[in-house]
């Protein structure tokens, strides 16, 4: 059955850059659709109505409207914006790469509703006022890609490499409701165990470079 032309979807704006003299090219994620591109036509302009609809990191119930290749924004009822994640730059790195490895994983016309759901709760975790940003992200990237069937508890949990605690941590991760994915404080020493795990199955399992990571590098 085809999509309809006009389509009403909860999604999160995955990124965004300038398109023209005054349009905006948003890499968007659907929680029906997936990883769609949409053009926000005019949102570069004084007084638009789609100006902050277009933003990274923003989420909302959105209409697009279908064309040949890619979608255009028609409206949008905002939700959330996030707005302290564009402000602080460590905080904006660590958003931004959440948002690039679920564009990695993440497909034209698949549900995404997951996906979507992690990124909700990890930009909220981001927010908090103790949050650690580089257990964050070990997390995500553990989550996401036990969500696409690369489980690393999986894969490990029969070969005797790590203590219980660290598989605990590994099953928790990969099982734990979303709500309740960062609730979990490991020690010091834990998080620097999985914070490597992590890293190492990032590195194995994709064949991209990352521009947020790699900024993130500079960083630490």
């Amino acid at each position: 059955m085809g999509i309809p032309d006009d389509i009403r979807t909860k999604g999160i704006v995955l990124s965004v850059s300038p398109q023209g003299e005054s349009d905006r090219r948003l890499i968007f994620l659907s929680s029906d659709f997936g990883k769609i591109t949409v053009f926000a036509n005019g949102a570069r302009r004084p007084k638009s109505h789609l100006a902050a609809a277009s933003r990274a990191f923003t989420m909302g119930d959105y209409t697009v409207r279908q064309g040949r290749t890619a979608y255009s924004l028609i409206s949008a009822d905002i939700a959330e914006t996030f707005d302290g994640l564009s402000v602080d730059m460590d905080k904006f790195c660590y958003a931004s790469y959440m948002c690039e490895l679920a564009g990695y994983y993440t497909h034209e016309n698949v549900n995404a509703r997951d996906e979507l759901n992690l990124l909700y709760v990890s930009f909220k975790y981001l927010l908090t006022e103790n949050v650690d940003p580089v257990y964050a992200k070990a997390a995500f990237e553990l989550r996401i890609q036990a969500m696409e069937g690369e489980s690393y508890f999986a894969y490990v949990k029969d070969r005797g490499k790590y203590p219980e605690s660290i598989l605990n941590i590994l099953h928790f991760i990969d099982t734990a409701p979303l709500t309740k994915l960062y609730g979990l404080i490991p020690s010091d020493e834990e998080k620097r165990e999985i914070i490597g795990i992590a890293d190492s199955s990032i590195r194995k399992n994709t064949d991209r470079k990352f521009k947020s990571l790699e900024i993130l590098d500079t960083l630490y």
